[in-house]
């Protein structure tokens, strides 16, 4: 089976995030997988950028297929433009990278979707359709609380509830996240919980 892990985190990368998505790939290779991380080029800190071998750095035994998209990266200007402009620029950058990222594997029939990330799993969602894979979703946190009673919050709440009914299965961290999740109306079956 092809599992295509597709993430919008800066790797490498000196937060936890780098770490948990490089060990998750290497896992679902040693079961057997034939993975593809897809991960955006992004503007890399002095101390990332000096990183020659990200396997040695991850410690990673198990290799599997890394590709990069290149994709407009606008948090490299967080420290010049303001706050709210930033944040819908990567939001932006985002959703570019996510549709690239289907036109990269639009042709890769027997492959599955993998991801952590909102804006992609919306795009996979949204185009199911026409890409007919299952898709994977693994959440670290409660998005979209339906007992939010802001506006914004309502949405996201009505949006992931959409999303969540395309899934074909869904990853949490804790029992407490399939508790809450389980809210949206997602059989059980479909939550798997891997701490």
């Amino acid at each position: 089976m092809e599992l295509l892990y597709i993430t919008s985190a800066r790797i490498p990368t000196e937060k936890a995030n780098g770490i948990q998505i490089m060990k998750m790939c290497e896992a679902f290779q040693r079961q057997g997988m034939n993975v593809t991380l897809i991960v955006p080029t992004r503007w890399q800190p002095a101390a990332m950028s000096g990183i020659i071998d990200l396997w040695e750095y991850y410690e990673i035994d198990t290799r599997f297929e890394l590709r990069y998209i290149p994709t407009p990266d606008f948090l490299r200007f967080e420290r010049v433009l303001p706050r709210k402009l930033v944040r819908s620029l990567y939001y932006l950058q985002c959703f570019l990278f996510s549709f690239s990222a289907l036109l990269l594997t639009f042709r890769r029939p027997h492959a599955v979707y993998y991801t952590r990330s909102l804006q992609t799993l919306f795009v996979l969602c949204l185009t199911k359709w026409l890409h007919r894979k299952d898709v994977y979703f693994e959440a670290h946190e409660l998005h979209g609380d339906p007992s939010h009673s802001h506006p914004g919050r309502m949405l996201l709440s009505q949006v992931m509830n959409w999303m969540l009914r395309h899934l074909d299965g869904l990853v949490v961290i804790t029992r407490r996240l399939q508790e809450l999740y389980a809210t949206f109306s997602i059989p059980e079956h479909n939550i798997c919980v891997a701490p």
